[in-house]
C-alpha cells in the first residue's frame, strides 16, 4: 500500500483538494464510489466534506455508526472507527489537536488497500483556532487577517524515518490532472 502525506495551507483547500482527488479517481473509473473512504477528525470536518463530495457530484455519506448500506457512495467515518476495505482512504485533518488523541492511525491505515493519504493543513484563521483550541505555532498579521500556524498531528513525528515524504497539495491536485 502507498502512503502519501499531503501538507495544505488552510482547511478549506484540504477539504476541497481531497474531495476534488476522489471525485476525479471515480469518475475517471479508476476505482468505484464504494472503494474510496474518508476518515475525519471530528463530525464538523465529516460534515465540511460531505458538503465538498456533493459539490462535486460525489456520492458521499457521515457513517454514525455502522458503514450506510449504500453500494453507490464513499463513507466518511471517524478516525478512531474506520472500518470496511478501501481501494483509496484518506485521512484529512490530521493537524495536530484536531486529530483525537485516542485515535490509531495505524489501525485506520489498515483498512486501505491500495492508496492511503493522510492530509494536514498548516494555516487557520487565529480566531477560529481560539475556539476549537487548537494549538498553534505562532499568529501572523496576513492582508488585516489574523492567522494561526499549526502543525501536523504528533502521530507523523513519532514515524520518525519510517515518516512517507510530504507532499504540497497543489502537487497532488497536478498528480490528478486537477491544476
Amino acid at each position: 500500500m502507498d502512503v502519501t502525506v499531503v501538507k495544505w495551507g488552510t482547511p478549506a483547500e484540504e477539504v476541497a483538494g481531497i474531495a476534488a482527488v476522489a471525485a476525479a479517481l471515480v469518475a475517471r473509473r479508476e476505482v468505484p464510489v464504494r472503494r474510496v473512504g474518508f476518515a475525519a477528525p471530528n463530525r464538523t470536518w465529516a460534515a465540511q466534506m460531505a458538503r465538498a463530495c456533493h459539490d462535486l457530484g460525489l456520492r458521499a455519506a457521515v457513517a454514525d455508526g455502522p458503514l450506510p448500506s449504500c453500494e453507490r457512495c464513499a463513507p466518511i467515518m471517524d478516525v478512531r472507527r474506520v472500518e470496511g476495505d478501501f481501494d483509496w482512504l484518506f485521512l484529512f485533518g490530521c493537524t495536530d489537536g484536531l486529530v483525537p488523541e485516542d485515535a490509531s492511525l495505524a489501525e485506520a491505515l489498515d483498512h486501505a488497500r491500495q492508496s492511503a493519504v493522510v492530509s494536514y493543513f498548516t494555516a487557520i484563521d487565529a480566531a477560529l483556532a481560539r475556539q476549537i483550541h487548537l494549538p498553534v505555532l505562532r499568529t501572523k498579521s496576513l492582508n488585516g487577517t489574523s492567522v494561526a500556524t499549526c502543525r501536523p498531528a504528533r502521530f507523523l513525528s513519532a514515524l520518525g524515518d519510517g515518516r512517507p515524504s510530504t507532499i504540497g497539495g497543489q502537487a497532488l491536485l497536478r498528480a490528478h490532472g486537477l491544476n
